[in-house]
């Protein structure tokens, strides 16, 4: 057996610089990593990547770049 330790959610956004100030001015978040197209946050014990996504990438792509979970 083995204990989950975290999950991180990779959520998609069209606009990287605008989801990262949104993140940290309305919730918060401190970004500690930003390039075009992924960005990584933490408030508290919670952190999130976000990643650049259109619908041009295709759904494949959007299910496979959801969700981490470490073990």
């Amino acid at each position: 057996m083995f204990t989950m330790l975290e999950a991180i959610p990779r959520l998609p956004v069209s606009n990287i610089q605008a989801s990262c100030a949104f993140y940290k001015e309305k919730l918060g978040f401190e970004v500690i990593y930003s390039e075009e197209g992924y960005a990584r946050l933490t408030c508290d014990k919670i952190e999130l990547h976000l990643f650049k996504w259109s619908e041009t990438n295709g759904i494949t792509e959007l299910v496979a770049e959801s969700c981490r979970i470490r073990v």
